[in-house]
């Protein structure tokens, strides 16, 4: 059967392009998958090397948690809990309460005031 060469580009060009638009769509999925796991999946705290500091001689001391990514005031707390159990044991403490917490844009973190108990 004889099949004129311009329908025949034309049905070659028709599937080429489908196969583009296809590609296409599963390459902005796949971005946007990976966009969101990267946001979702990022979340990070840090001391860098600070540790507790006293206020004015009492128990209260503080601690600056920094965070980055999507850690916002549970995670760091969740850091800050790590922090305490170990400040607390290095140093004989029984007990510890969180007195307050304040966020700070720039550098982002929160700020607490623990008072730590004999």
């Amino acid at each position: 059967m004889f099949m004129h060469p311009i329908l025949t580009f034309n049905r070659r060009d028709t599937r080429l392009e489908q196969r583009r638009w296809e590609n296409e769509k599963l390459f902005n999925v796949a971005l946007i998958i990976c966009s969101i796991a990267l946001f979702v999946g990022y979340a990070s705290t840090g001391t860098y090397g600070k540790s507790f500091e006293p206020i004015n001689g009492t128990n209260n001391y503080r601690l600056k948690i920094y965070t980055g990514g999507t850690a916002f005031n549970a995670v760091a707390t969740e850091h800050l809990m790590e922090e305490t159990e170990e400040y607390k044991a290095l140093h004989d403490y029984k007990s510890y309460k969180i007195i307050s917490s304040s966020y700070e844009v720039f550098p982002s973190g929160f700020e607490y005031v623990v008072q730590f108990e004999k």
